[in-house]
């Protein structure tokens, strides 16, 4: 039977800097009975990419300009996370009130530069998005590869779309792979501290998908 289900990979820890995210995800996928094959193709968000390669900003130790504290005291936004959107971006392309949308350095257009309080690992803190997705992506494949997976990675993050209510994961690397996908076609998708997999082997990809299986599971958040 044709099918496509989503897995989840239970038990990541708090991501913190220096990480091995490629190991840690493999590991946890094993333990949980649903270890990684080759063909897989394996999603992870950038928010435990950025805390795994230090993109975490204390806010306390950022310099704000005139320009930052005076738009933050209009819209009663922390003054650091101004500066540190203006520092990520490239262009400001629309201010509306308190909302900012931006094109980061890697030309993503986003509210705030991507950078996100949340799941931050603690007070006081910001993450910013990762330097060179592509290049932390190609990282990944190839500590999955010295494992003997060759397995796609992505590296995506969540973006509100103008006129849309809700939000939607974009890509923002493009897939490290090269023949990932001879015989199979999976999907891991690792979210914060929360690890999914929609997978789905084939014969013809994309002509039929003919085996299937699915689990699901988070780990603590902080």
């Amino acid at each position: 039977m044709p099918g496509l289900n989503i897995f989840g990979v239970p038990g990541l820890p708090e991501i913190v800097k220096g990480s091995d995210l490629a190991t840690m995800i493999a590991d946890a996928a094993a333990a949980a009975g649903t270890p990684l094959e080759s063909g897989d193709i394996v999603v992870i968000t950038s928010k435990i990419v950025s805390k795994a390669e230090g993109r975490v900003v204390e806010l306390e130790k950022v310099v704000v300009s005139p320009f930052a504290r005076q738009y933050a005291e209009k819209w009663e936004k922390e003054p650091a996370v101004v500066e540190l959107v203006l520092q990520e971006s490239r262009r400001v392309v629309r201010q509306v009130g308190p909302i900012m949308i931006t094109e980061t350095r890697h030309g993503f257009i986003c509210a705030n530069a991507g950078i996100d309080q949340s799941s931050s690992g603690g007070e006081g803190l910001a993450v910013l998005l990762p330097v060179d997705p592509d290049a932390s992506a190609a990282v990944a494949r190839k500590t999955f590869l010295a494992r003997g997976l060759g397995i796609a990675v992505i590296v995506s993050d969540t973006f509100g779309r103008p006129w849309r209510d809700a939000q939607t994961d974009i890509a923002i690397a493009s897939p490290a792979c090269s023949r990932c996908s001879a015989t199979s076609a999976r999907w891991t998708r690792t979210a914060t501290n929360f690890a999914s997999r929609r997978s789905a082997r084939r014969t013809n990809w994309p002509a039929r998908l003919n085996s299937s299986r699915a689990t699901s599971a988070a780990s603590p958040l902080p």
